[in-house]
């Protein structure tokens, strides 16, 4: 038996003796023990009249019948199968029945696999020999075979009135329902439509038709590549934040931005609003009655900016950038170019700023802006200043003395008909009857001390001010000794 174990069958002479598939056994009279199958070192015999009789078909070994011989149609695994037939040309191997034997006035035809066994088909010409993805068949009934796919260097083909219809779609090869034609689009699978203007080339790729009363809204990927969506017949196609593709409702409009070569971003909005771009990023839509300011550019060079009933209550407010409410105005000030700081405050009351920030005045008071971005807040009938302590408001009836000529910033309050005068560590307000007498030294700047009766001003490093007042009708003279420069007051000349 070749599986290392002896069995034996008593039969009349050895010659009988058989190991079938079924068993060992004894041969009928009139028929011998043949060889069927060699399973690699394991022989499968069968009890045939003659050789040519025997058949290893796919049910299994047997004798073919009187008239008909065995002929090999298949190799599966190595091992040959057959089916007795009366000729080799009618000898086949199908994609539906297996090994069998073509029917009367028929042939078979076998075509081409780029996987598994051969296949065949019987058909009465060559000519309607049909290689499909399933197997071939025969084309009949006014129909030929055509091409819609190849796999491996294979062609496989549908038979089909025309070529036009021939079509490979998800569902397989078919042809098209009546009315429609095929459309191709390479890398996907065809689709049966009623014309071209229907196709539609999803975002994954998939050709479709778009149905009745629809349309495709198509939008370029990268240069060469279109994708679309089906959308209602007189409504937009948009793309959301995420970049999918989405359709507008009827009433609505798309708003859209590239923030890239290849990505759009969008929004739906009712039909005759106004849109923006957001600081974040994200698209709005503007409400009734509003407007979008823009107000800066994002770094894919788009406009962004803000939803505001108009640009008269558009804020630059700290942060980003705001719409005063009703009863309110914006206040804002432009530090450098395009940079801005801003604040809303009621209609009858001032904005103000002092250095980077910003408030809003008390009723009744003004903002006055001072030297170096400094502002104060004061009631009316009182002017600001910037004293050396800081922005300030001057007493009602004061005003503030600019301190300019000492070469220094913002000034002093001073009572009616008073100077102010800066000396070399303090400023103050000279007396009614006094003026400020000023004095230059080398490179140090300007100096005051406040004199009576015109009296010039004197350097003196021992004294806490370091200045005096000459007597009246001197003047202050400069002498050099040793490289010491010092200072005295002297008559004219």
């Amino acid at each position: 038996a070749g599986l290392g174990v002896t069995i034996g069958v008593c039969c009349t002479s050895e010659a009988a003796a058989c190991d079938t598939f079924s068993g060992p056994t004894c041969c009928p009279s009139g028929t011998q023990c043949l060889e069927a199958i060699d399973l690699g070192g394991v022989s499968i015999d069968i009890c045939c009249e003659s050789e040519p009789l025997v058949c290893n078909t796919t049910s299994g070994p047997t004798c073919c019948a009187a008239g008909t011989q065995c002929y090999d149609v298949a190799d599966i695994g190595g091992i040959p199968f057959g089916v007795c037939c009366e000729s080799e040309a009618v000898a086949c191997y199908t994609a539906t029945e297996g090994a069998t034997c073509c029917p009367s006035g028929t042939q078979c035809y076998e075509a081409p696999s780029p996987l598994g066994p051969t296949f065949g088909a019987c058909c009465e010409s060559e000519s309607l020999v049909c290689n499909t993805p399933l197997g071939p068949v025969c084309c009949g009934d006014g129909t030929q075979c055509y091409d819609v796919l190849n796999i491996n260097g294979v062609d496989f083909g549908v038979c089909c009135e025309s070529e036009s219809v021939a079509c490979y779609t998800a569902d397989g090869a078919i042809c098209c329902p009546s009315g429609t034609q095929c459309f191709e689009e390479a890398g996907s699978f065809d689709v049966c439509c009623v014309s071209e203007e229907q196709t539609c080339t999803l975002s994954s790729g998939s050709l479709v038709c778009c149905a009745a009363g629809t349309h495709c809204q198509e939008w370029e990927v990268v240069a060469g590549v279109v994708n679309g969506i089906c959308c209602d017949d007189g409504t937009d196609g948009c793309h959301a934040l995420n970049g999918d593709v989405v359709c507008c409702g009827a009433e609505q409009a798309c708003h859209e931005w590239q923030s890239s070569p290849v990505r759009w971003t969008g929004v739906c909005c009712a039909t005759g609003s106004d849109a923006c771009l957001t600081a974040n990023g994200g698209p709005v839509c503007c409400d009734s009655g509003q407007q979008c300011i823009e107000y800066a550019t994002n770094p894919a060079g788009n406009s962004i900016g803000i939803c505001c009933t108009s640009e008269d209550n558009f804020c630059h407010t700290t942060g980003l950038p705001t719409c005063c409410p009703s009863g309110q105005h914006c206040a804002e000030w432009e530090l450098s170019p395009e940079v801005w700081i801003g604040i809303c405050c009621a209609d009858d009351h001032d904005g103000c700023k002092n250095l980077g920030s910003t408030f809003c005045c008390a009723a009744g008071e003004q903002c006055h802006e001072l030297e170096a971005s400094f502002g104060v807040c004061c009631a009316a009938g009182r002017e600001g200043c910037l004293q050396t302590t800081g922005p300030t408001c001057c007493a009602e009836g004061d005003h503030c003395d600019s301190l300019e000529q000492f070469g220094t910033i913002g000034g002093i309050c001073c009572g009616n008909g008073q100077q102010g005068c800066a000396g070399f560590s303090s400023v103050t307000c000279c007396g009614i009857d006094q003026q400020c007498s000023i004095i230059q030294a080398g490179n140090l700047r300007p100096a005051g001390i406040c004199c009576d009766d015109n009296r010039a001003a004197c350097i003196d490093i021992n004294t806490p001010e370091l200045l005096f007042c000459c007597p009246e009708g001197q003047i202050c003279q400069q002498q050099q000794s040793g490289g010491v420069t010092t200072y005295s007051c002297a008559d004219p000349g």
